[in-house]
């Protein structure tokens, strides 16, 4: 599923969980990020609480050309470890 958002950040936060853990209810698992253009922590936290829910699954979730941005949170984090990122972004 390719995320529609142009931003990721506390602002808008709420709105794209809910379309995000509908889709992961739905049975999506990759998550392609290349539109997103804009993220702060709070990007960060919904990425690791997909991961989160979707391990209760018994599943697991990927995003596919995460910005560098939150790519660089994950580091600053070391979540690296995690494989939640999948891909560099275009243009990279």
């Amino acid at each position: 599923m390719r995320v529609d958002d142009e931003s990721i950040t506390i602002e808008n936060v709420r709105e794209v969980k809910a379309k995000l853990f509908a889709r992961l209810e739905a049975g999506e698992t990759l998550f392609d990020l290349s539109g997103v253009k804009r993220v702060d922590s709070a990007a960060l936290s919904l990425v690791l609480a997909l991961g989160r829910a979707a391990g209760a699954r018994g599943a697991r979730v990927a995003f596919a050309n995460p910005p560098e941005q939150l790519r660089a949170l994950g580091d600053l984090y070391g979540l690296e470890a995690l494989g939640l990122f999948e891909g560099a972004k275009e243009g990279d």
